[in-house]
């Protein structure tokens, strides 16, 4: 018997994402969370090349506005970030009058694409910012800018305009939201909703046959799922690829997604002579990406040290330790903060010791088998069935729509 969240009226919601919807696991969560409590979703969001322009998926409206994402450089990125705002402004304002929409939730980055919902806000309608990432940090690690800069003061008065607008902030983990509270949002007015997988997908295919060891004559098979920056570290991952090699026989390497660091990566394939061991695929949609991780032998999350890395909460990591995958991963704050004994770190940037830690797991199975076992039962009292009903209860409570759970 399941339990199952019903509104006792149709909640009419609007997202607004700057992500390719099929490509983003949070808001599809969300959204799906609302339509099987009987609401009604629309999605404002990027257009990929090929996409339609609208489209219904599982329930849910898709609207797409014509700009893609390019990641090249920060001129780029502004162009990207006014650009989808302004068609995100006229898309919202114009749905709203045809629909009258009881909330809007707006996803960052950046953050004032909050003000793409003021003609619901003029109306009196609530204004929720989920936010995924701490822009300055973000900025800081990208461009490399220290706190001084003049953009990250622009940054963090935007920041503070947007809360501001908002009538209510989501954010993802305790650590987000107590440097959120730091920086001066009221602690009444932001929530955490962990974004844990939804166990539905990630939890109903149980990897049976790992973390067991190796097979003879199998490769052994890292993964990396999603999007390939800078940030992500994957040359420490290449370069301990190089040395493994000598030590793991048929180890080998998937990256699988896009980003603007990927002909950097190619290109240190080539230069330690890696092509047979390392292999790029495109990014697929979400039901998929369960048999790629079925077909893995561990993940890897090798992401470099920085103020904005130390609040990441790899929402990959989550599904693969959900599926039964060992990790291997970088040593954060807030990963350590929840799975301090359930994931082989090692210390940021650093080749040994990612390598040490890769060797370790792939010796030592019956270690794997507890550290992923240990999340799990972390997992279980996180999971996104829980966070589900914290989520719909937040919303309800802005728009008073009452909800119910009910046994099935």
């Amino acid at each position: 018997m399941r339990k199952v969240i019903q509104l006792f009226r149709i909640m009419k919601t609007c997202m607004v994402v700057r992500q390719y919807y099929l490509s983003d696991p949070v808001a599809q969560r969300q959204a799906k969370a609302i339509v099987e409590a009987g609401g009604q979703v629309d999605v404002i969001c990027l257009r990929a090349p090929g996409q339609s322009v609208r489209q219904i998926h599982n329930g849910v409206s898709i609207y797409r506005a014509p700009i893609s994402r390019k990641r090249r450089g920060a001129a780029r990125y502004l162009f990207e970030y006014f650009g989808f705002f302004t068609c995100a402004f006229f898309l919202v304002s114009f749905l709203f009058a045809w629909k009258r929409y009881d909330v809007i939730e707006v996803h960052t980055i950046p953050d004032f694409l909050v003000f793409s919902a003021l003609l619901p806000k003029l109306f009196g309608r609530p204004i929720v910012l989920n936010t995924r990432d701490p822009m300055p940090e973000l900025y800081m690690s990208k461009f490399k800018a220290d706190s001084s800069h003049l953009m990250i003061r622009i940054i963090c008065f935007q920041e503070r305009l947007s809360w501001m607008f908002a009538d209510h902030v989501l954010t993802v983990h305790d650590p987000m939201r107590d440097l959120l509270v730091e920086r001066g949002l009221p602690p009444d007015k932001v929530s955490v909703v962990l974004n844990t997988p939804d166990e539905r997908l990630f939890g109903r295919k149980e990897r049976g046959h790992a973390p067991s060891g190796p097979k003879k004559g199998q490769p052994f098979t890292l993964l990396f799922t999603g999007t390939v920056g800078e940030r992500h570290g994957l040359e420490i991952a290449i370069q301990g690829l190089a040395v493994l090699r000598h030590q793991i026989p048929d180890i080998r390497l998937v990256i699988v997604g896009e980003g603007d660091h990927l002909p950097c990566l190619r290109k240190l394939v080539q230069s330690l002579n890696l092509e047979s061991l390392v292999e790029f695929r495109r990014p697929v949609p979400l039901e998929q990406v369960p048999d790629i991780v079925l077909a893995a032998d561990l993940g890897i999350s090798p992401i470099d040290q920085s103020s904005f890395s130390h609040l990441c909460l790899s929402t990959k990591v989550l599904e693969w330790l959900l599926m039964g995958l060992p990790v291997v991963a970088s040593r954060t704050k807030t990963m350590a903060h929840y799975f301090e004994r359930s994931i082989f770190f090692f210390e940021p940037g650093s080749v040994t010791g990612f390598a040490e830690q890769v060797r370790i797991c792939y010796a030592d199975p019956q270690l794997a088998r507890e550290k992923v076992y240990s999340a799990q039962v972390i997992l279980k009292k996180l999971g996104w069935h829980i966070q589900k009903q914290k989520y719909l209860a937040i919303l309800s409570g802005l728009v008073e729509v009452s909800f119910t759970l009910i046994e099935e």
